[in-house]
């Protein structure tokens, strides 16, 4: 039997960085509870079973008919395989996760969680679901996006955290094919200053984004302004060591901004000022709470089309 869940810290206690991923995964997934579950699993190739509790007027089981019957059949199985080096897909161990899969009741399978681009020569044709860590951490992100998810704070922090851990251990290298209506949404009191002087978006190096072709700042509770996303994020960054960022520098080090560490930049076209869509998100309590805390998603039809947050 292997160690509950609840006994583990989900910053791992495990050596190996693949223990230490899926731990900090698992972790996630049990604070979302089974929304997120849910949410997660079907976009991997996993749909849960329904939930519904069946109820039967005079069902025969067996030699006897009861009067009622209710009945929940609310299980399934799904084994989890991570590795943190590209190609690293060890066929005899896939065999044997296949094999212990049939032995299990119910809906059941079997998803590798991997660093590759694409999924490994050694899986295809094998009975088994695949996903990368940037497909993991976009799923994540998404699901914050979803009304489910509204005020989760918590786990908004975890998956910021988890995400901050992928991208340490280099697991999460992004492929920039942007999505020609995805918008990414930035909270922005420095940031939306910086894209309106200098045309830039300025970040922690290595930051992971769903590829986007718009960005969005969120800044005093609005999102007032937008713009084109000019090429794929340019990650290693000194600002100090280029004459193009002179400028920048001399701003940040008048605001005792660091200027010192490796930034992710993005390149900005077409910035666009547009009527303030006032956030209108409460919590439980009903008291007001940012509607984006790390990063959120959108579509540019509906950033055009709103007039608060709740339409986005």
């Amino acid at each position: 039997m292997g160690t509950n869940i609840d006994e583990l810290s989900i910053f791992g206690e495990y050596g190996a960085a693949e223990n230490r991923l899926t731990v900090a995964l698992l972790q996630i997934l049990k604070v979302g509870d089974e929304p997120l579950i849910r949410y997660f699993g079907e976009r991997v190739g996993f749909p849960l079973p329904r939930k519904e509790i069946e109820i039967y007027a005079q069902h025969k089981l067996g030699g006897c008919t009861p009067d009622g019957v209710l009945r929940a059949d609310f299980r399934f199985t799904l084994l989890i395989e991570s590795k943190a080096v590209r190609n690293a897909i060890d066929p005899e161990q896939c065999d044997e996760l296949v094999k212990a899969l049939a032995t299990i009741d119910g809906p059941r399978a079997v998803l590798y969680v991997t660093p590759d681009a694409e999924c490994p020569t050694r899986l295809k044709g094998v009975p088994v679901s695949w996903a990368n860590w940037v497909t993991v951490t976009q799923l994540l992100r998404e699901y914050l996006a979803t009304p489910e998810a509204t005020g989760a704070a918590l786990l908004e922090f975890l998956v910021d955290q988890f995400e901050t851990f992928a991208d340490n251990i280099g697991v999460s290298g992004e492929v920039w094919r942007p999505d020609a209506s995805r918008v990414l949404v930035v909270p922005a009191r420095a940031a939306l200053r910086t894209a309106r002087e200098f045309g830039l978006y300025v970040c922690q190096n290595r930051r992971s984004f769903q590829p986007s072709s718009w960005i969005a700042f969120y800044s005093h509770g609005e999102i007032a302004a937008y713009a084109r996303i000019g090429g794929a994020p340019e990650d290693d960054v000194m600002l100090e060591s280029s004459p193009e960022f002179a400028r920048l520098v001399d701003d940040y080090r008048a605001q005792d901004v660091d200027t010192t560490t490796p930034r992710r930049v993005l390149r900005l076209v077409d910035l666009t000022s547009i009527p303030p869509i006032k956030n209108d998100q409460v919590d439980s309590s009903g008291r007001p709470t940012a509607w984006v805390q790390g990063q959120r998603y959108t579509s540019i039809e509906r950033l055009r089309r709103a007039t608060k947050t709740s339409d986005l």
